[in-house]
């Protein structure tokens, strides 16, 4: 399976990956987000592109979840934490020190985010954070991640209380690990940061190490799927309000994320949301 890894910024699907990024399903109107349709990427033919960096292979240790070296002698149990992508959740925290950043299509033409946040395990604020849904649990628990959310729908609710799953949940057990920001109007301004969630993680007894199937980078054998080379391509949804874009950079050899025509960038560091071209598969659970 083709992917993208990211240095300091965060790991979004190109291509391949941006097509299994949006999730598929139903839920009751009345609930918040749920899923509706796929949406299609179409890569626009363009002349050949530079050659991604390459990932160094005597570094000692290196992130499944990226193919980038880390300076940590081993990683935490990654967060896989539900960030607001509603137009005025804009701009977010953290979204470009995300290891992946999932963008899922929900009801109503709307999108969220998932941040599977493992290499930067310092103090990293990520929000807002907004609730959860079945189909969103399960694409964190795949990368062994506590689930971090604000509220959920019955459906994922009944899932957590039967199946005990670690989450934190703003508004029960794990409130005290949130705040909400006095600048922005809620729900838009609820936020924590990596530390603290780590912090509370372990005082609620959740297992601090885990197996993380990660992603197998630069694998000489890897032969990718056949396909077009493209300088950018768009992801249409639902709703105008929802417009995506990649472009290629040749300078910094990424792809730039644009929403609606501007660059997303990270209100924590100004940082724009990019994604470097690499190969790689998943491996096994």
């Amino acid at each position: 399976m083709k992917v993208n890894c990211s240095s300091s910024r965060l790991l979004s699907a190109i291509v391949l990956t941006t097509l299994l990024l949006s999730a598929c399903g139903t839920q009751s109107a009345n609930n918040e987000i749920t899923p509706t349709q796929q949406p299609t990427a179409e890569p626009t033919p363009i002349e050949t592109i530079q050659p991604s960096p390459t990932i160094d292979p005597a570094a000692e240790l290196v992130s499944g979840l990226t193919g980038l070296p880390v300076s940590e002698d081993s990683l935490p149990r990654p967060l896989a934490v539900m960030i607001n992508n509603a137009p005025a959740a804009l701009p977010q925290s953290g979204v470009s020190e995300a290891d992946i950043l999932y963008e899922i299509l929900a009801e109503g033409g709307i999108t969220r985010l998932i941040g599977i946040f493992q290499s930067h395990t310092g103090v990293v604020k990520i929000g807002p954070i907004r609730s959860i849904r079945p189909y969103l649990l399960d694409i964190g628990e795949s990368y062994g991640g506590v689930t971090v959310h604000a509220g959920g729908s019955p459906a994922a609710y009944a899932i957590l209380q039967k199946e005990k799953k670690e989450d934190m949940d703003e508004i029960g057990r794990a409130g005290a690990y949130f705040w909400r920001d006095k600048a922005r109007k809620a729900p838009h301004n609820l936020y924590s940061n990596a530390a603290k969630l780590r912090e509370g993680a372990e005082k609620l007894g959740f297992a601090q190490s885990v197996k993380v199937p990660g992603y197998l980078f630069n694998n000489p054998d890897y032969i990718p799927a056949d396909g077009e080379k493209a300088a950018e391509f768009s992801i249409n949804y639902l709703l105008k309000s929802y417009k995506v874009d990649y472009k290629y950079d040749p300078k910094r050899q990424t792809y730039q994320r644009y929403v609606n025509d501007k660059p997303h960038l990270d209100l924590n560091n100004d940082n724009p949301v990019e994604a470097y071209q690499c190969y790689g598969y998943r491996s096994g659970s």
